[in-house]
């Protein structure tokens, strides 16, 4: 199964077809191309959210990210064989 580094996730998230403002919170909360991982706090402020609508879009931005990643990897492996 292929293994993921910041580059490798970086280049498949920019590359989906997911909003602009998911791709940003999913790199912002892994700290991908930042200087650092944003808490919840920090992307609230950034996007102007709070509570659990704040909950609710990180969790969607996860989501969509980790079916990307999912469906990448298969595709990898398919390939491959």
């Amino acid at each position: 199964m292929k293994s993921f580094n910041q580059s490798n996730v970086k280049d498949v998230i920019m590359s989906s077809n997911i909003d602009q403002k998911y791709k940003e919170i999913i790199l912002l909360r892994y700290g991908i191309d930042v200087d650092h991982v944003y808490t919840y706090e920090e992307i609230g402020k950034k996007f102007n959210l709070r509570g659990k609508k704040l909950r609710e879009e990180v969790e969607k931005a996860e989501r969509l990210a980790f079916n990307i990643l999912k469906t990448k990897s298969i595709y990898d492996i398919i390939i491959q064989n």
